[in-house]
């Protein structure tokens, strides 16, 4: 086996690995993994930065790929504004009206109303980066976990 095969078998056998380590998700919709979806959405806004000059539309195109995505549930809108949020605080982007309204909604968000979408590690995780995104030193104040699942 040449060293290009043994490439391509390596990076199969590591795709193979990260589908088998995925949660079961028994929903009858597709919908996106919790890590996919920070994921595609950290990609987007990597790529877009370095062809967009214009932070204004750099967050605007980031919104506008995931828009069919934040209207599906409240979970899937919330990691995505929620990483968007952590991508505009790391960059040294100045884009303060889309920011506001990103913290306002994060402001009103209610993690029980994501329901069975996420997990309850994903909700606390998710709940923990808000809560970061806000300034607080924990997750959101409405946050309770089943103590059996916590972590």
């Amino acid at each position: 086996m040449d060293d290009e095969s043994r490439t391509a078998t390596a990076h199969l056998l590591l795709d193979t690995e990260k589908f088998e380590d995925m949660a079961i998700d028994l929903s009858e919709f597709a919908r996106w993994n919790y890590f996919e979806m920070e994921k595609a959405v950290k990609e987007c806004f990597a790529t877009l930065l370095n062809v967009t000059r214009d932070e204004d539309e750099l967050v605007g195109n980031v919104l506008n790929r995931f828009e069919r995505d934040c209207s599906n549930t409240p979970s899937e809108n919330m990691v995505i504004k929620t990483t968007l949020a952590e991508l505009i605080i790391r960059h040294p982007i100045e884009v303060k009206d889309q920011f506001a309204r990103i913290k306002r909604e994060l402001e009103r968000f209610d993690i029980h109303k994501v329901g069975q979408d996420l997990t309850e590690f994903e909700k606390k995780d998710l709940s923990l980066r808000i809560g970061e995104r806000l300034g607080l030193n924990g997750p959101l104040d409405n946050t309770r976990f089943d103590d059996k699942n916590q972590i």
